[in-house]
């Protein structure tokens, strides 16, 4: 993703990524990014953010069926 296309010397700046959340348990869980730059010294930084993932709803039949008489 370029998300500052007009930054000098960095052309790939930015980040997307997407999260496959059916391999995690329900709950809430924290990701966090970190990002360092190539030259010298290095810099870094770093973002999180706390994501919900809930209990899939599975669907279900019922078939009900009167007793005979």
């Amino acid at each position: 993703m370029r998300a500052y296309p007009g930054r000098p010397g960095c052309p790939n700046v930015g980040f997307s990524y997407s999260l496959n959340t059916a391999t995690l348990v329900p709950g809430s869980h924290t990701i966090t990014v970190t990002a360092t730059d190539s030259d010298s010294p290095a810099d870094t930084g770093s973002t999180s953010v706390t994501v919900t993932v809930t209990a899939a709803v599975i669907p279900s039949v019922h078939i009900d069926m009167p007793a005979p008489e």
